[in-house]
């Protein structure tokens, strides 16, 4: 069948292990490497072993696991499996013992031994290094998630690491350090991953150059209430604007939208500061949306609008109700390669 999905570039700005924190060339690894790392170790594992990190309490982002990788011509689809509370209703449920490439999806989230969440899939281009999210039915990419996903794999279980061996088979998996080589010699190095959206080319810069001309700042937010921090934010708000006696129906709410606006004035310096940390919180990804009105203009100027992202037509076919076939979705994405690439070609 064929269906809409909506694409968004980032760029891999850094892949490896690094000499020191702040380092911007890699000792070794490479972003084709480190999936084809991520291949060997799925390879044969129960999906339920392949959680990299463990989420902080009342974090954003829930437990991620391997479910399928597909390779073409040097690009790389990785679908993910993101769990879910067991009292989110509508979902359904993976096998936590089924294999990585052959997920099984169980219709009773309740059944023992499963996983209850949703699929997430993942366009690699390592030539480019370039990391795209694939957005079809569901509004949740996941992009933070596999971000610490692949920083965690690369950090505890690429052929990179070097482990100690009388504690092979303990729960410790805390590195002596990294090396080139299988038995080579373990190195203090520092692991990353980290990723930045791409930008349409010049669509920033050219509205930094009208800082003058800006005179209102509006932000668009969206809380999942399922975190408790951001339960407790809403219900301040709430309390602030309706009163403090009103408390909301946490029972059946789940989100909450929120939009406020302000007269500002800034400089060229500050649109850019601003766009900036609105990228490194995760940009559109992380639900958050700002937006600038100029004089003379009728409506805002938002900085979604400045992403490499775009909608097109995929090929898809489902191997199980929430899993599509990795390497059939990855030859239609690959139809549309050169199209997405000339969106951040300068």
């Amino acid at each position: 069948m064929t269906q809409k999905a909506t694409i968004t570039l980032y760029e891999v700005k850094y892949c490896g292990y690094f000499d020191t924190p702040l380092g911007r060339k890699p000792r070794f690894g490479d972003l084709n490497s480190i999936l084809s790392d991520l291949n060997k170790w799925g390879k044969g594992q129960y999906l339920e072993d392949t959680k990299t990190f463990d989420p902080e309490k009342d974090s954003d982002i829930f437990p991620i696991y391997l479910a399928d990788i597909a390779y073409l011509k040097g690009d790389w689809l990785v679908a993910m499996w993101n769990a879910v509370p067991k009292s989110e209703g509508g979902v359904a449920a993976v096998s936590g013992r089924s294999h990585v490439g052959s997920p099984s999806v169980e219709v009773s989230p309740s059944k023992n031994g499963t996983i209850p969440g949703f699929a997430t899939y993942f366009w690699f281009l390592p030539d480019q290094k370039i990391l795209a999210t694939i957005r079809l039915k569901r509004p949740f990419t996941g992009q933070q998630a596999m971000q610490q996903y692949m920083e965690s794999f690369i950090r505890y279980f690429s052929s990179h690491v070097v482990h100690d061996e009388s504690t092979k088979n303990s729960d410790d998996v805390s590195p002596l350090g990294y090396s080139h080589t299988t038995g080579g010699e373990p190195l203090p190095l520092h692991p990353r991953f980290r990723t930045q959206l791409c930008r349409l080319p010049s669509k920033i810069d050219q509205l930094a150059k009208q800082a003058t001309k800006i005179y209102k700042i509006s932000k668009k937010e969206s809380l999942d209430l399922v975190a408790s921090t951001n339960l407790t934010r809403w219900e301040k708000i709430s309390s602030l604007v309706f009163s403090p006696s009103y408390s909301l129906p946490s029972t059946n709410r789940k989100k909450a939208k929120l939009e406020y606006t302000t007269d500002i004035s800034v400089t060229e310096e500050e649109i850019l500061k601003i766009a900036a940390d609105w990228e490194k919180a995760g940009g559109v990804e992380s639900d958050t949306n700002i937006g600038f009105k100029l004089r003379g203009e009728s409506s805002f100027i938002w900085l979604s609008g400045s992403i490499a992202r775009d909608e097109i037509s995929v090929e898809l076919t489902n191997t199980t109700p929430e899993f599509y076939d990795p390497a059939i979705l990855l030859k239609s994405l690959r139809n549309h390669r050169d199209h997405m690439l000339s969106m951040v070609k300068k």
